[in-house]
């Protein structure tokens, strides 16, 4: 039953894609550069709106960021899509992402 549900939810992320195809890529890229916002790294995401990009992409490179980014990302709904669309290619965020979704009905 919660693989259903989490199937249900990556299905329903990768949907809503279309709605926000400006966050696609960038922030990794500058992340060695900026250890300093490893713990607020997604607070912060949106003072840094130049970092849209590859975050999704590149997150393998950074495991250190995964619990961050899947905790609080349900408060920047914005930028949700980039990583909604590399869920596929980048199983080992699909379970984590999924299950911090699934806590609030409008995700």
């Amino acid at each position: 039953m919660e693989s259903k549900r989490r199937n249900m939810l990556h299905s329903e992320l990768a949907e809503r894609l279309p709605e926000f195809p400006e966050y696609k890529s960038g922030l990794a890229e500058r992340l060695p550069e900026f250890p300093e916002y490893k713990s607020g790294l997604a607070e912060r995401l949106p003072e840094f709106p130049e970092y849209k990009s590859e975050l999704a992409e590149r997150l393998p490179e950074f495991p250190e960021y995964k619990s961050e980014l899947a905790e609080r990302l349900p408060e920047f709904p914005e930028y949700k899509s980039g990583l909604a669309e590399r869920l596929p290619e980048l199983p080992e965020f699909k379970s984590e992402l999924a299950e911090r979704h699934a806590e609030l009905p409008e995700c």
